[in-house]
């Protein structure tokens, strides 16, 4: 194997880092923001869940109080 540059050893670096311009290829910061992108999406599907369950359980509660 043949040594490499210190110049060659930054741009390795920096293409796995930031992939590699205009190609599919998004390197780790592009595969963590898609990540995020998923987590996010996940967490507001929770709350929006756990609201409905507690409008649910609400409103039954208000209903048996009132004697429906």
């Amino acid at each position: 194997m043949a040594k490499k540059t210190q110049r060659e050893l930054i741009q390795e670096i920096h293409q796995g880092m930031f992939g590699i311009p205009d190609t599919a290829d998004t390197g780790l910061v592009g595969q963590v923001k898609k990540m995020n992108g998923r987590v996010s999406r996940n967490s507001r599907l929770i709350f929006f869940i756990i609201g409905v369950i507690s409008a649910s359980g609400i409103s039954f509660g208000v209903v048996n109080l009132v004697g429906g």
